[in-house]
């Protein structure tokens, strides 16, 4: 028997580990197999989907796919490891995931990778190629200013730090607007 399951799960921090647990242990005593895939992107702007999958196979690991993919179509690969502490082989296409030492590190960058594939995605429909953000020197603009930089990162991988640098400029444009409060 094969179960197939096409969600559009919104992105909750270990929600996919969790998931994945509960999967492989109903596709162990059900001793069959499940396709699971989850929807990539955002909606209108409320929710966040990291997209990944699995194919489990009378509970073992299969295949599983990468979770929040920028550059490229979704592609699967197989692994024979199941996810365990320290390492999400559904991360393992970020080169910052493989620096992680905690599960802080983990929680901060799964946050992060969420709010940039939503940026991401809501500028790719919309048609936006450019950013204007009016920074106030504040927390808060530090942090709108640090994701959209990282967006790049992501969306680039392979380039070298003066190109991404270059790509930053190109995407955004920035205006001081101090305010009382910053």
């Amino acid at each position: 028997s094969i179960c197939v399951e096409i969600v559009a799960r919104p992105y909750a921090y270990d929600d996919f580990t969790f998931t994945l647990q509960d999967r492989i242990e109903l596709s162990k005593s059900c001793q069959i197999t499940w396709l699971a895939a989850n929807l990539l992107g955002s909606d209108d702007g409320t929710h966040v989907y990291d997209g990944g999958g699995y194919i489990l196979h009378q509970g073992h690991i299969c295949a599983l796919a990468p979770r929040f993919v920028f550059d490229r179509d979704v592609v699967v690969t197989t692994s024979e490891d199941k996810p365990c502490a320290g390492f999400d082989p559904t991360l393992a296409h970020i080169k910052s995931a493989q620096q992680l030492k905690t599960a802080e590190d983990h929680i901060q960058l799964e946050l992060e990778l969420a709010l940039c594939l939503a940026l991401h995605d809501y500028t790719r429909r919309s048609g936006i190629r450019k950013l204007c953000l009016a920074l106030s020197g504040g927390r808060d603009s530090a942090m709108v200013a640090m994701i959209a930089a990282r967006l790049i990162q992501y969306l680039y991988p392979e380039a070298d730090n003066e190109t991404q640098r270059e790509k930053v400029r190109e995407f955004l444009l920035t205006a001081y607007l101090p305010s009382q409060a910053s």
